[in-house]
C-alpha cells in the first residue's frame, strides 16, 4: 500500500527533471546561435591575402624630347675625299657662325690649326699635308660654341709617282716625310708597319718580289742591292738605293753603279763627310759628286753603337745640318740606331726608347726630311718609341718639311738643343736634352711673343713672356711645343 502511493510522486519528479533539462537545452541554443546539423571541420591553414598580378607587359614611359643642340653646334660632321695626303671635312650649323678646325692624332691631341671658316650655315675645310696610312683626329668648334670631333684614316697609294721638290720627297706631287727600314725580312713587316714604318728597302728573305707581295699595298718599297730586278708590274715601288755606304766602298761619281730599279735614286753615306768625324783615306773630295748622282741622300752616324760614345749624341744634329748644306736642296734623311750593334753591353751606350726618340728629334731639328731606323730587329719598347715619333711626325709634317729656324737657349752652354718651325700662324718647337743629367733651360724661339704653348702629348701648357719660356728636361727627354695662332 505505501509503495503504490509513492509511484505517482516519483513519476512527477522525473517529469519535472526532464522539463528542466529541455528548457536548459533550448536556452543554450538560443544564446550561442543555431548550430548546423553537420558542422564542417576548420581549414588546416589560413591562406594569406593576395595582390593582383601585374600585367604581362608594362607600357613604356612616355617619350622624352632631347634638348636641341645649342645654337652654332657643329651638326652632321663628316669626312670626304680622303686621299693618301688630303681630306675634306664638312658640317653645318643651325645659325650662321664661323668654324674653327684643329688637326692632330688621337694620342697627341690638337697640333695644327686652320684658318676659321667664313660666317655661314654650311662649312667645308680642306685638310692637306697628311701622311699616307695614318689615323687623324679633327676637332671642329663654332665661335664661342661647343666642339665635335671625328677620326679619319688615309689610305696608302698602291701605284704612285715619286719625285722631289722644295727639299722634300713628293708622292703624286704631295710632300711626304718617309720613315724607312732597311734589311728586314717580310715576316717582320706587320710589327714594323705597326711602328709607323712607311718605306721598306732591302729584303734579305726573298728580295723585292717577296717584299711587294708581303706589303700588299700597306707600305711602299725601295729596291736595293741583292733584291734582283723588279717585277714588270711593281705597285708601291717608289725608287731604289745605290750600294749601301757608297763612300766607304770607294765609289766616286764616275764609278758609282746605277741603282737596281726605277724611280727615286736614294743614297746612304757614312758619317765621314761630317767635320766632327775622321775623313776616309781618300778624303772628302768625292762627296759632292756622289750626292749629285742622287735624288735623296742620307747617312748613318750611330753615336752609341758606332762610336760607343754617349757624349757624342749632339753630333746627330750637327752632322745633319752639314748634310743639308751638302745636299744643295735635295731631301735628306738620317738612319737612327734602333738596336745594339758594335759596342759592348754597357748601359751608358745602350739603345733605349728614350735614346731613339732623342736621336730622331735631333735629326729633325737638324733639317732631316725623313728618318730611317736600323737595325730592324728592335725590341717592343723601342718599337713603341718609333711609333710615337711616327705619330708626332704625321701630325706636324707640313711644318717639319719647312727649313728649321734657330732657337736661343739660356743659360749659354746648356745641353738642350732646339729648333723651331712656323706654319699658318702657329709656332712649333722641338727641344731635346741629349745630356746625361737633368737640366732646366729657357728657350727663345722666333715669333712666339707672349703666347701660351701647348706641350704636345703631355697634357700641359707653358707660358711665354716676351718671346721666352722655361721648362725642365730629364736626360734624353724631348719636349714638343706648339703655340697656336694668336
Amino acid at each position: 500500500m505505501r509503495l503504490r502511493r509513492r509511484v505517482p510522486e516519483a513519476l512527477l519528479l522525473l517529469g519535472l527533471l526532464l522539463g528542466a533539462g529541455a528548457l536548459a537545452w533550448f536556452l543554450a541554443g538560443r544564446s550561442g546561435g543555431e548550430r548546423p546539423r553537420h558542422a564542417a571541420p576548420p581549414p588546416a591553414t589560413t591562406a594569406p591575402p593576395t595582390t593582383a598580378a601585374p600585367p604581362a607587359t608594362t607600357p613604356p614611359p612616355p617619350p622624352t624630347t632631347a634638348p636641341p643642340p645649342p645654337p652654332g653646334a657643329p651638326l652632321d660632321l663628316r669626312a670626304g675625299d680622303v686621299t693618301p695626303g688630303s681630306a675634306t671635312v664638312a658640317w653645318r650649323t643651325s645659325i650662321p657662325t664661323r668654324g674653327h678646325v684643329a688637326l692632330g692624332t688621337p694620342s697627341l691631341g690638337p697640333a695644327r690649326w686652320l684658318a676659321p671658316t667664313p660666317l655661314a650655315l654650311d662649312h667645308a675645310v680642306a685638310l692637306s699635308g697628311l701622311q699616307p696610312g695614318r689615323t687623324y683626329r679633327v676637332w671642329v668648334s663654332s665661335e664661342g660654341g661647343p666642339q665635335a670631333s671625328l677620326d679619319l684614316t688615309t689610305p696608302v697609294p698602291v701605284a704612285t709617282a715619286a719625285s722631289t721638290g722644295q727639299g722634300a720627297v713628293l708622292l703624286d706631287g704631295r710632300p711626304w716625310f718617309p720613315l724607312l727600314v732597311y734589311g728586314a725580312c717580310s715576316a717582320y713587316y706587320p710589327s714594323l708597319l705597326a711602328s709607323g714604318i712607311t718605306l721598306f728597302a732591302a729584303n734579305p728573305c726573298g728580295g723585292l718580289p717577296a717584299q711587294l707581295a708581303a706589303l700588299g699595298g700597306r707600305g711602299l718599297s725601295a729596291g736595293a742591292d741583292g733584291d734582283g730586278d723588279p717585277p714588270p708590274a711593281a705597285p708601291g715601288l717608289v725608287g731604289s738605293f745605290y750600294p749601301d755606304e757608297a763612300d766607304a766602298r770607294g765609289y766616286t761619281a764616275e764609278t758609282l753603279p746605277p741603282p737596281p730599279g726605277p724611280g727615286l735614286r736614294l743614297l746612304t753615306l757614312t758619317s765621314h763627310f761630317y767635320s766632327g768625324a775622321a775623313p776616309l783615306p781618300g778624303g772628302r773630295a768625292a762627296y759632292q759628286g756622289l750626292v749629285a748622282r742622287s735624288d735623296v741622300v742620307g747617312f748613318d752616324l750611330y753615336p752609341l753603337q758606332g762610336w760607343c760614345r754617349r757624349d757624342r749624341l749632339p753630333a746627330v744634329l750637327d752632322a745633319q745640318r752639314e748634310l743639308v748644306a751638302l745636299a744643295a736642296g735635295r731631301p735628306t734623311f738620317q738612319w737612327i740606331e734602333a738596336a745594339g750593334m758594335n759596342c759592348p753591353a754597357d748601359p751608358a751606350v745602350a739603345v733605349t726608347p728614350d735614346s731613339v726618340r732623342a736621336e730622331a728629334w735631333l735629326a729633325v731639328a737638324g733639317g732631316a726630311h725623313g728618318l730611317g731606323f736600323f737595325p730592324a730587329a728592335w725590341t717592343g719598347d723601342v718599337g713603341a718609341a718609333i711609333a710615337r715619333v711616327a705619330d708626332e711626325v704625321a701630325a706636324l709634317q707640313p711644318a717639319l718639311l719647312e727649313a728649321p729656324l734657330p732657337v736661343g737657349v739660356d743659360p749659354p752652354g746648356s745641353a738642350v738643343r732646339a729648333a723651331a718651325w712656323t706654319l699658318d700662324g702657329a709656332t712649333y718647337v722641338a727641344a731635346v736634352n741629349p745630356g746625361e743629367g737633368p737640366v732646366t733651360a729657357s728657350l727663345r724661339p722666333p715669333g712666339v711673343g707672349s703666347r701660351r704653348l701647348v706641350v704636345l702629348g703631355e697634357g700641359r701648357e707653358v707660358p711665354a713672356t716676351e718671346g721666352s719660356f722655361r721648362d725642365s728636361f730629364a736626360p734624353l727627354q724631348v719636349h714638343l711645343y706648339a703655340a697656336p695662332p694668336p
